[in-house]
């Protein structure tokens, strides 16, 4: 909840800077992305007789936090770089 909050506001703050507007949507997209994810998981933790919905959440949570995990900081830094 704290990182969507804080993707919002980044979000928000790289829309202002201007020239950054799909990384702006980009970052917010993240942010609801991570949110759903999140939401599912929890309904499959509550709905264990649903066995597949189980393991497929479970593999989105991986692969998810897998591909954030790589890409952020390239993205963070390519913007940081953007800078003159």
């Amino acid at each position: 909840m704290l990182m969507m909050l804080g993707a919002i506001v980044a979000g928000i703050l790289i829309n202002y800077s201007g020239q950054r507007w799909p990384f702006a949507f980009e970052i917010v997209m993240y942010a609801v992305g991570d949110v759903v994810v999140s939401i599912r998981s929890r309904m499959a933790t509550y709905r264990i007789d649903r066995g597949f919905m189980t393991v497929e959440t479970t593999l989105g949570v991986v692969v998810s936090r897998v591909y954030t995990a790589k890409m952020a900081p390239a993205r963070v830094w390519g913007f940081l770089g953007s800078f003159p």
